[in-house]
């Protein structure tokens, strides 16, 4: 009888455990699954300012002095007045507005082409580029192809870009077919009305002086050994290895995509990537992909080249998310420039287009200017266009800054919390504290995502109980490649953290670095916290109250079939 009973309430137990709300059961988790995707296109600047070399700690003797002397040329009086009379040429309001027409006769021809053929002209431009690459052309002739006249001019652009004897009436039908509204009348109605306002634009500046007065500021540069001095400042800036801005934003990239690799391994989370670069004209590299070491090899081999067209590389950006992204994913437009837009749409028609374009789609916009001083950019349209978007903007002159911000940005969008980032140069063979991060209850993971250039800086975590965080402790991840690292902590615990930095770096270099610290909140409330639900009638009819009802009705059909039995049992015992 005694095992009887045992038996039955033992198999009560195991019901009840089996059909028990697995919600009520539960720890919190964090707020991540590996059906999340985050799709992000890099916008980045191949002008030929990005070329800049970026100058930080103590300068070699021999190229600081060439740098003054480039400097006094620069102080000139002549050479002064000669850079101002350009500036003011450029701005004279008859060629300004000249430019604006010029402008608004593209946008037209682009909003024609859009609507009629289903396709922009930085679209169709991309395309036209891929070819040339194909063809083992010069890509810079994709514009032109884009926008030519006839397949004559068309033929024309490709003997310019293409090796010699390459060019063969197949080819030049091949793209030919690439401008499907080349022979549509009014293609070409609208093509006259912009090349008509390009023309006037040029007679515009050549009226103001603008050609003069540049061709004299050349003239003074060649007399003045300019040129001489400029070519000596960049042979020592190759030996001395100093990196310009381009070599920090491909470094700043790179690390955005080795983070994103990294931070894999623990989310499960994948991040797909895209890639465009714009001077003259926007260039589509590469479509959003799991491909990464495609996007890195494409990255690497950017160098500088003329002028700044953002609004044609923004338009080619949101295209592609809006054509090949997964809308119900977070996408976002990372966007890095160095100078002012002076070619394609102005600052005002990029403000006035690419926002609400982005916001009806739901794409963030992340903008960052990277300069030595923050005029040099325009930081009215990039923190523009961040604020109007949701996203965020910083100028920075930093490239370890630079790639914290690319990463803050991904992380955002993928929902972390940002708590703080630390930024600074630590000397070789040093160790010191360098910030300390507050962590609240019902924190499901703490990640420190280290960007550095020079040096070998390591992370060193002290918990608010004083206990140094070993890597090979049970919930610990440390992740290291190339020139960023990921230390994960999972739930940790509340309070004060202390951040150390090392440098042990056997050559005596230094590290600049920049730390970005990120926190994953559970998916629910802390355990302490879980409120007691009010079993009113529309908790009841909900997904959690249905359960408890039914585990609920299952422990009342279990008691009451175990009670029957148990009476069934006593009496037949009775009976004999």
């Amino acid at each position: 009888m005694k095992r009887n009973r045992i038996f039955f309430w033992g198999l009560i137990l195991i019901i009840l455990v089996l059909f028990t709300p697995q919600k009520m059961l539960a720890a919190p988790s964090a707020q991540t699954g590996s059906d999340e995707v985050i799709q992000i296109v890099l916008v980045l600047d191949v002008s030929g300012s990005m070329g800049t070399p970026v100058y930080s700690g103590i300068v070699p003797e021999d190229l600081l002095s060439l740098l003054l002397r480039m400097d006094e040329l620069q102080s000139d009086p002549q050479f002064v007045q000669l850079t101002e009379q350009v500036e003011e040429a450029e701005n004279d309001p008859t060629v300004v507005a000249k430019k604006e027409d010029w402008i608004d006769a593209y946008d037209e021809l682009d909003n024609w082409i859009t609507t009629e053929y289903g396709n922009s002209l930085p679209g169709q431009q991309a395309i036209i580029s891929t070819a040339l690459k194909s063809a083992d052309c010069d890509e810079g002739v994709g514009r032109g192809i884009s926008t030519a006249r006839d397949a004559e001019q068309i033929e024309f652009y490709l003997v310019a870009a293409c090796p010699s004897g390459t060019v063969t009436a197949n080819l030049v039908a091949e793209f030919v077919d690439l401008v499907p509204y080349l022979d549509d009348p009014e293609y070409l109605s609208l093509r006259e009305i912009w090349t008509t306002a390009y023309q006037a634009y040029d007679e515009a500046l050549e009226e103001s002086g603008f050609n003069s007065y540049t061709q004299q500021l050349e003239n003074y540069k060649t007399s003045g050994q300019y040129q001489v001095i400029q070519d000596e400042i960049d042979r020592l800036v190759d030996v001395y290895s100093i990196p310009s801005r381009l070599e920090l934003a491909k470094a700043a990239a790179i690390n955005l995509i080795d983070l994103s690799q990294l931070d894999k391994r623990i989310t499960d989370r994948d991040s797909l990537l895209g890639l465009v670069t714009f001077s003259n004209q926007a260039m589509y590299e590469h479509a959003l992909t799991l491909e990464h070491n495609e996007i890195k090899s494409l990255i690497r081999a950017m160098s500088p080249m003329q002028q700044t067209n953002i609004g044609d590389a923004l338009m080619m950006g949101l295209n592609e998310l809006e054509r090949n992204a997964d809308p119900d994913q977070p996408m976002m437009v990372i966007l890095l420039s160095d100078g002012h837009a002076n070619v394609g749409l102005t600052s005002s028609s990029i403000l006035a287009t690419i926002p609400p374009r982005a916001n009806n789609s739901d794409i963030t916009l992340c903008t960052a200017g990277f300069a030595d001083l923050e005029t040099e950019v325009d930081f009215v349209l990039l923190e523009g266009l961040a604020e109007q978007t949701g996203g965020e903007y910083i100028f920075t002159n930093s490239g370890a800054e630079l790639g914290s911000f690319f990463v803050a940005c991904k992380e955002a969008a993928a929902g972390k919390e940002l708590a703080g980032q630390i930024s600074g140069i630590i000397n070789a063979g040093d160790i010191t504290e360098v910030g300390r991060v507050d962590i609240q209850t019902n924190t499901c993971d703490l990640s420190l995502a280290l960007n550095f250039q020079g040096g070998k800086p390591t992370i060193e975590l002290v918990d608010p109980e004083g206990e140094t965080i070993d890597s090979s402790d049970e919930g610990i991840t440390y992740q290291t490649r190339n020139q960023v690292q990921l230390l994960t902590v999972e739930n940790p615990l509340a309070g004060e953290w202390v951040i150390n930095l090392s440098n042990e770096d056997d050559q005596g270099m230094d590290a600049a670095f920049s730390i970005l610290i990120s926190t994953n909140p559970c998916a629910g409330p802390a355990p302490d916290d879980l409120p007691t639900p009010a079993l009113e009638l529309p908790y009841l009819l909900s997904e959690d109250g249905m359960k408890i009802v039914t585990g609920g009705v299952i422990l009342v059909v279990v008691i009451l079939a175990g009670l029957t039995g148990y009476v069934i049992l006593i009496r037949q015992r009775k009976i004999s």
